[in-house]
């Protein structure tokens, strides 16, 4: 789903060599510019008194500035280089029924800014997108930042290479990813794309094409974890890993017509924490990070009319698994699925999904009572209370009136334990740039469930976006 509507001209690539030489310097101005606002603008505004909000604005703004102009007029590199359309955004205001933070707050006003500023040349493009959000503001809370994307990107022939704050999604199955574990999510967002969950990591990516093949490295200094809401019932302390051994390897074939798949290797830390008590500070729970390293594949091919495709990956946990009651054991994810159109707007895509953990252990049979609550809410997190956990997907999406209206509604259902996932949304376009989005998100279930342990966070919502 796109995250912004751009509306852009065709651009001419027939730059001379001092036009190249100015979007080369304003690229790389750009990129620092936008890397550095959130820092420069926290000094400015310390003195300037200025509200949360407005700090991003200006923030946002620094970044997107240096694109402007070339050495100050366009002009001085004999016309512009700025494709039209180069700052796209949009401005929201949503209302929701409730949190998805675990507290049982209810009837949330939202609004936020979220804006991104590209250029590109034929060799060298750079990108910084972001956004200031308040979701509580009749509780007058303060509004919240992020710099979701920050990068430069060379290109050359088969050749590129990509630095800065990314977004990294591998995976070709559909909603449910076992080989995505390079960018984090933000699970408490306000958001009803789930694709605005995500916000990038700092990295180095390099990748070189063969034909229908390609080859990619890529290096992460910074580790980024998933925010997800906890129980009040613990007070957690967030661990965050301090070494930059994170790095990931991926072979892509992708082709006109045939069978497209890839198989992918990351070694790093797990973006979803493990709680484990904190010695130093009885009734306190840390929530760490351990490294994991993860072997995955993927495929999609058509068949007739239909559309199969599949996902697995097998997650190696830190050392000591088998005799910490509290690590997370090793495991297997796999899915399997077939997707379908009808009358070229109504998709049908149906999954099967499963776990199985290696070694697995009852995490209810330990005798601590606290060791036990916290080892049985860790393992229904991970998808490790059983030694098996099999389930669907199912999302059905359809246009109507000249595709001015969208619906669609996705299900995740873990069979062995009944609980499930529903998130309905339907979308009104009035025209290329106002839309409205109403849904709810309903989850059910046992206290021993994924799904159960988040049902305060069921929600209906209405979002109203103008888009540019």
């Amino acid at each position: 789903m796109e995250e912004f509507q751009l509306f852009r001209a065709p651009m001419d690539l027939r730059v001379d060599t001092r036009q190249r030489s100015v979007l080369v310097r304003t690229s790389l101005a750009s990129f620092m510019a936008a890397l550095d606002a959130m820092v420069v603008t926290t000094a400015l505004t310390t003195t300037l008194r200025l509200a949360s909000w407005q700090r991003c604005a200006m923030a946002l703004a620094m970044a997107a500035t240096p694109w402007a102009w070339a050495d100050g007029n366009p002009s001085d590199a004999g016309g512009s280089v700025l494709e039209p359309g180069w700052l796209s955004g949009s401005v929201r205001g949503a209302y929701w029924s409730g949190s998805r933070r675990l507290d049982d707050e209810r009837d949330l006003a939202a609004a936020s800014l979220w804006l991104k500023a590209e250029a590109h040349t034929g060799d060298v493009s750079s990108v910084a997108q972001g956004w200031v959000m308040n979701d509580e503001l009749d509780r007058h809370a303060p509004a919240r930042t992020l710099l979701r994307e920050a990068y430069l990107q060379y290109s050359r022939g088969p050749m590129t290479v990509r630095l800065g704050r990314q977004l990294i999604v591998w995976g070709r199955a559909d909603q449910v990813n076992p080989t995505d574990n390079l960018t984090p999510r933000d699970y408490t967002l306000l958001v009803p794309d789930v694709g605005d969950e995500r916000f990038g990591t700092l990295a180095l990516q390099a990748s070189r094409r063969f034909g229908d093949y390609t080859i990619s490295g890529l290096w992460l200094p910074r580790f980024r974890p998933h925010v997800v809401p906890l129980a009040a019932e613990f007070a957690v302390t967030e661990v965050l890993p301090s070494s930059a051994r994170q790095w990931g390897l991926k072979l892509d074939h992708s082709a006109s017509s045939g069978i497209d798949w890839s198989a992918s290797w990351y070694s790093g830390f797990d973006l979803s924490p493990s709680l484990r008590p904190n010695q130093q500070a009885p009734g306190t729970i840390d929530a760490t990070h351990p490294r994991i390293q993860v072997a995955g594949v993927d495929f999609a091919v058509p068949i007739g009319g239909l559309g199969l495709r599949g996902e697995a990956a097998y997650t190696w946990t830190a050392k000591g698994w088998q005799t910490e009651p509290l690590a997370k054991k090793p495991f297997f994810f796999g899915v399997l699925g077939v997707e379908r159109t009808f009358g070229g707007t109504l998709n049908v895509n149906l999954q099967a999904y499963s776990y199985r953990v290696t070694g697995f252990s009852d995490p209810r049979e330990l005798r601590d009572p606290v060791l036990r609550a916290l080892a049985v809410a860790q393992a229904v997190g991970a998808h490790q209370i059983d030694q098996w956990e099999h389930g669907l997907t199912l999302r059905i999406a359809d246009k109507w009136w000249n595709e001015a209206l969208e619906g669609e509604v996705v299900l995740v259902s873990s069979l062995g334990r009944k609980s499930h996932a529903v998130r309905p949304r339907v979308t009104y376009a009035f025209d290329d740039h106002v839309r409205m989005t109403v849904g709810a998100d309903v989850f059910r279930g046992s206290g021993e469930t994924s799904f159960g342990q988040l049902r305060a966070n069921s929600a209906a919502l209405a979002e109203l976006r103008f888009s540019w």
